[in-house]
This record gives C-alpha cells, sequence and structure tokens, in this order.
C-alpha cells in the first residue's frame, strides 16, 4: 500500500514540475538570440563611446561618434619613447533586430600617440553610401585594439523625413555636438536641421512622478504625461536656432509640418544622475521598506538624519558594514537612471526598480517591442523572468511596462531582505 501511495505521490509531484516548466516556456517568445545584458553594466562603456545619425539632406547620412581617449590603453611601442592608442569603429545597419539582412557594414581603425598625456574627445564624422526609406537597425562597435576589449551600442536609424529624429542635430552652447539624449539644466542648446522650415515647435512635459510598484502588484498605474508649455519658434530662413533648456522635464522638438515624428531631450537636475538631494534619496527607500518603516522615515523632517537612521538601523549599528550597503544601493540607483530615464527618472521605472532590487539581468533578450530579463538560466525552473513592454505614450516619447506576476512575491521580499543584509 505504501508503494503505491509513494509512487502516486511521485506522479503528482513529476506532474506540477512538468506544468511549471510548460508555463514558463510558454511565456517564452521569439527574441534576438544576442544577449544584450552587458549593455545594462553602466561601468562597461569604458570610453564613454557616443553615437548618432544625421541626415545633412535628402540623400545623405552622416555617422558621428566620440571617444574618450581617457578609457583608451596607449601600449608602448618598440623605441620605449612612444604611446599609442590604437581602436576601430565597426558599423552594421540591417533591416531587422536578428542583423541577417545586413545593407551595410564597415570598420575603420584609429591611433593616437599625441594626446597620451591629455583629456580629449576624439570626435569621428564619415558618410553612410545608402538610402533608404524605412528604418534600420544600427549596431556599432568600439574595439580598443591595444586591450581587445570592446562595448556596443545599439539604435534605430530613421529615414529622411523632413522633420524626423535624424533630421536635426542638438549642439551645447560651446558648439560642441549633443549626442546623448540626457542633459542637465543649462542655458540654452541650438538646434540645427537639414531644412529651413516655417517653425520648430517645443513641446515640455514633467516628469512622471509617481514610483514603480513591485512585479507581484498587478494594478498598474497609466502614465500620463501633461503638456505644460507649447513653443513655436519662427525658424525663417535660417537651418539653426537657439532655445532656453532652464526646467527639467521632457522636450519634444518638431518641425511644424511633421507631427507624428519629434526629437526627444530629456532634461535633469544638476547632480543627475544621481539623487538630486536627501528628499530623493529617501524616497528610493520605499522599494526596501515595510509601510510603517517608510511613515516613520517621513515623519523625520531631517531627511539626511532619516536615511542615516534607517541605514545604521538595518547594519545594526556596525558603520562599515551600512556604508557598504548604502553604496551598493544607491549605486543601483543612479545606475537605473543613467539607463533607464525616460518619462521619469530611471529608478522610478519598471525596469528601474527590478534594477534596483535585483541588480544586473544575467540575460537581456530584444525584440522590436519586448525586453524579456532573465536572472539566472534561460527557461530554468528557478530562474526569474521579467517582461517589458515597449510602449508609445507621445511621438517620439516611449516606457517599457513591466508585466505583473503575483508569483513573484517571495523571490522579491528574498531579494529586498538581501539589500538589508
Amino acid at each position: 500500500m505504501k508503494t503505491i501511495f509513494y509512487k502516486y505521490l511521485l506522479l503528482i509531484v513529476s506532474t506540477s514540475i512538468f506544468l511549471l516548466c510548460m508555463e514558463s516556456c510558454s511565456k517564452k517568445i521569439t527574441m534576438n538570440a544576442i544577449n544584450y545584458s552587458s549593455y545594462y553594466s553602466h561601468q562597461s562603456n569604458f570610453a564613454d563611446f557616443e553615437v548618432k545619425f544625421y541626415h545633412p539632406d535628402a540623400v545623405r547620412t552622416m555617422f558621428l561618434c566620440s571617444v574618450n581617449n581617457m578609457g583608451l590603453k596607449y601600449k608602448r611601442g618598440e623605441s620605449g619613447k612612444e604611446y599609442t592608442a590604437n581602436y576601430s569603429i565597426s558599423i552594421k545597419l540591417a533591416n531587422s533586430i536578428t542583423r541577417k539582412d545586413v545593407v551595410f557594414a564597415q570598420t575603420i581603425e584609429f591611433s593616437d600617440s599625441l594626446n597620451f598625456l591629455n583629456k580629449i574627445n576624439f570626435i569621428h564624422e564619415f558618410n553612410v553610401p545608402i538610402q533608404f526609406d524605412s528604418p534600420l537597425y544600427a549596431i556599432v562597435e568600439l574595439r580598443d585594439i591595444n586591450l581587445d576589449k570592446k562595448y556596443t551600442e545599439q539604435l534605430m536609424v530613421y529615414p529622411y523625413e523632413n522633420g524626423g529624429i535624424n533630421d536635426l542635430i542638438l549642439y551645447d552652447d560651446a558648439e560642441e555636438i549633443l549626442f546623448k539624449n540626457e542633459i542637465k539644466v543649462r542655458d540654452e542648446i541650438i538646434v540645427r536641421s537639414n531644412k529651413a522650415y516655417d517653425s520648430l515647435i517645443i513641446e515640455i512635459y514633467p516628469f512622471t512622478e509617481h514610483l514603480a510598484t513591485p512585479p507581484f502588484v498587478t494594478e498598474q498605474k497609466d502614465i500620463n504625461l501633461i503638456k505644460s508649455i507649447e513653443s513655436r519658434i519662427a525658424v525663417e530662413d535660417s537651418l539653426s536656432l537657439k532655445f532656453a533648456v532652464n526646467q527639467p522635464g521632457i522636450y519634444r522638438i518638431r518641425s511644424s509640418n511633421h507631427a507624428s515624428s519629434a526629437y526627444t531631450l530629456n532634461v535633469f537636475d544638476e547632480n543627475f544622475p544621481s539623487a538630486a538631494n536627501h528628499q530623493e534619496m529617501r524616497s528610493a527607500l520605499r522599494y526596501i521598506t515595510n509601510n510603517d518603516e517608510y511613515k516613520a522615515l517621513l515623519r523625520q523632517t531631517n531627511a539626511k538624519y532619516a536615511i542615516d537612521s534607517f541605514w545604521m538601523e538595518v547594519a545594526l549599528g556596525n558603520d562599515d558594514l551600512a556604508l557598504t550597503l548604502i553604496k551598493k544601493y544607491y549605486g543601483r540607483m543612479e545606475n537605473a537612471n543613467s539607463l533607464f530615464s525616460k518619462t521619469s527618472k530611471g529608478w522610478k521605472s519598471d525596469r528601474g526598480i527590478i534594477y534596483m532590487i535585483y541588480g544586473q539581468p544575467d540575460y537581456v533578450y530584444k525584440n522590436d517591442e519586448i525586453e524579456e530579463w532573465w536572472y539566472g538560466e534561460p527557461n530554468v525552473l528557478y530562474s526569474e523572468q521579467f517582461m517589458f513592454n515597449r510602449t508609445i505614450i507621445e511621438p517620439g516619447i516611449e516606457e517599457f511596462i513591466l508585466e505583473k506576476d503575483p508569483q513573484t512575491k517571495n523571490n522579491w521580499f528574498k531579494k529586498v531582505e538581501m539589500l538589508r543584509k
């Protein structure tokens, strides 16, 4: 009788495991086989490599990039007197994210022996000799030949659209190209376009302030951006204009005759990507506190004292442990801001909250609409998967929304506990 019972029990357990595996596999979606996890290591961009594509006119596409020489290795030559950095830049343009249908590829090597003791950004610019009428996937790789180390950027390149995202290029007030779409508040920037318009429209949206909720909380808040300012700036016959960026927010820049495409610029406070102040650092503790703890933090009039007291209590009075925990948690906050800032600072977003609690994912797969994160090996029973859906909020403004799953609750609290030890 016992033998029959144990066989029956074994059958139930085996069936349960099989069903769990089937459920895990059922969530699998066709993705690019490339693992993009290294993109979410903030330290991976060793030379502050930044890239941009621009259409000077209807028939030309220019590639521009910036390389900071302080991230490159200068190697002593045979003479022993000269140090040289050797690096290459490779470009591939493809019709799909799988990169199987490459329409253009080029690799160019560079060397520098003049700036070994100087800090400089090398700006490279060259022509992409193809024309296209639909978006292309660009894969751009910087390789430090002396270190045999590489960093890859992936971005979309849009066709000439008479006011599209690659038809505008931005400069700071020192006439240097703004490669990033995230900048800090400053007096003004310069917009240059490939065609004179009647006017450009500048729309400003405040960042959303609500915090992301844990992955097991199924109630989802909609992202509603409310336009605070719309300015129409006359261009007349000029191909460039200046405008002020003196408040944080999302700036949509588009031509008056092209409403469906826009250049988006995120403007942040002076401390970005770090927290703006102690109040923001206290707010970030919401992810790792219960309701009573967080209410107690908010009751403190001195935010810095509240933060210090929290971490010292968590560390049981151990100064070194408290400092280690603070560096880890707020280091993740800074990285999340650098990596995931879209409609809000990155730490407040769905991808940001997962990154803050779990850290850098082991595997990241993508297609046009979805990001799939894995902690642990993909499709293994005890690994954890998170799916983020690309959502267009406004033309030129997007966000990645997490698919919630109540089954993540237990593991979530285990991860939170680990951040408090």
